[in-house]
């Protein structure tokens, strides 16, 4: 009789726990639901994705990402993130469209380094509306896919382009530029030199040079600057008069002034190479005489070290090469480009900088590497930026870009740094190796330049997807097994109670 009492007080307790279960079942699916319905009505997360990256801290390779049906995705956005979450200080991966597909893929330059911090990609989803996926996929990198950070570099520098100082000090051109001052000072003190890509005056006025100075003077602990010449520093005028003007706050190392809008100088060990316009076409092509190119292969002959970088400036980029110069988009402009890309081409150790374009350095094709040629950057803009990313052809984007350059014994790299935000561009992180550089005892193939490692192909894909949902259909899976276990014993102790 006792145990029979005792039988029905467990038996009715485990029946509440079961009602108690189903209640919150009830309750954590209704919750569950109204996620998937706002999430459906939104685009929805990756089902998976799957990147062969290089490996050994470079990300070079194809992303590849799988979405549901019915996913309403008009482009893929991913992350570099780490144990906290997104990476502080790093710019977005490229966005890309999916064009309404389910499979859709990226490929990454073999020369792009991946954040030491980067552990996993999140990936996540926007609409057409821009409205992002309330999930996200996570795929985790192999283990020690960053970057070892290699420390101080001996040698530093800058690169940017299109700074396009106008009359009037408020205007955003002449404050971009103080902030691409400000942030040289506080990132890299020990920089040796700026290096500009032309168009430094927007209209060729010289109160335009003028204004330059005074907002360059007005900092301290910030680089000598160096310039190319660039079409606006040629307008209004004629090329003599324009190129004198140019060469008037143009300065050589030693605080002299070039006599010639094409000149070379040696700094710190490297040599520095800055080619100008023998004619103004169109209002924005240059031109380089056959003497221009004569005088190009001498000096890129003297003191040659094949194992050494040159570093070579020239305002306009040659057809199909960087960003802006893919066909289509219209922006390359050296007119005589046949000579001037069979001479280059025969100095593969060349770094060669190109502006003029502004597009955006999270381009298709930011670097141009190919075996055995110069490695060609896109110098994007600090007044502002281009894109192709929805018109061929390209359209204004608000932002301000640059690259820092840290020089080591065995290897260069060139980080692109969006400098209204003060972040790392995440896309335009790039190392390059095969260098024997004059800043220490490293070691480098001295008949060519490799700019990366080989990829190796190694897939890797990541299980979950980021956010709430996860969790929900844990905390349901566990309430269920409440449920059923308590379920199964009311019913185990009410057969007891009848035996």
């Amino acid at each position: 009789m006792i145990a029979i009492v005792k039988s029905k007080k467990i038996a009715v307790t485990a029946a509440a726990v079961a009602l108690f279960a189903v209640l919150l079942i009830t309750l954590t699916v209704t919750f569950a639901g109204t996620a998937s319905a706002s999430e459906a009505n939104g685009p929805k997360a990756p089902l998976f994705a799957e990147y062969a990256i290089a490996g050994g801290g470079f990300g070079g390779g194809k992303l590849t990402v799988t979405l549901p049906e019915g996913h309403k995705a008009y482009e893929i956005q991913p992350y570099w993130a780490g144990a906290d979450g997104i990476l502080d200080g790093y710019t977005p991966l490229p966005k890309f469209k999916t064009n309404k597909k389910r499979v859709v893929s990226y490929n990454y330059p073999s020369a792009m380094i991946v954040p030491e911090a980067a552990t996993e990609l999140w990936i996540y989803t926007r609409d057409s509306s821009g409205r992002q996926s309330a999930y996200c996929y996570v795929l985790k990198l192999p283990e020690g896919s960053g970057f070892a950070d290699p420390g101080t570099a001996p040698a530093e520098f800058q690169v940017i382009s299109d700074i396009h100082i106008t009359t009037n000090d408020a205007h955003i051109h002449n404050l971009h530029f103080g902030t691409v001052l400000d942030d040289i000072a506080k990132v890299s003190p020990s920089s040796f030199g700026l290096f500009i890509n032309g168009d430094m005056a927007d209209t060729g006025n010289e109160t335009e040079y003028e204004n330059m100075m005074k907002i360059y003077n007005a900092r301290e602990n910030v680089p000598p600057f160096f310039m190319a010449i660039g079409n606006h520093d040629l307008y209004n005028g004629t090329l003599e008069e324009k190129t004198a003007l140019f060469l008037k706050y143009a300065k050589l190392p030693d605080g002299s002034h070039p006599d010639s809008s094409h000149y070379d100088f040696w700094l710190n060990g490297f040599h520095f190479v800055f080619l100008g316009n023998d004619n103004l076409v169109n209002g924005v092509d240059t031109t380089l005489n056959a003497s221009t190119l004569e005088w190009l292969k001498k000096v890129l002959d003297s003191g040659r070290d094949k194992s050494r970088p040159i570093f070579l400036f020239i305002h306009q980029s040659l057809y199909d090469t960087v960003a802006g110069s893919l066909p289509g988009q219209n922006w390359n402009g050296v007119q005589n480009e046949e000579g001037f890309r069979e001479l280059i081409y025969k100095y593969p150790e060349i770094i060669m900088f190109n502006g003029h374009s502004h597009w955006i350095m999270d381009s298709v094709r930011n670097i141009c590497q190919r075996e055995d040629h110069p490695v060609i950057f896109n110098t994007s803009s600090t007044a502002y930026l281009w894109t192709s990313y929805n018109i061929v052809t390209g359209e204004h984007q608000d932002g301000s870009e640059g690259y820092y350059i840290s020089i080591y014994p065995d290897k260069i790299l060139v980080r692109g740094r969006d400098f209204v935000n003060g972040k790392w561009i995440s896309a335009a992180q790039y190392c390059l190796t095969g260098y024997t550089n004059p800043v220490g005892g490293g070691s480098g193939d001295s008949d060519s330049v490799s700019p990366g490692p080989e990829q190796t192909g190694i897939p890797i894909s990541g299980p979950e997807n980021k956010g709430k949902g996860a969790a929900v259909y844990v905390i349901c899976g566990v309430i269920c097994l409440l449920a059923l276990a308590g379920g199964a014993a009311a019913i185990a102790l009410s057969k007891r109670k009848s035996v």
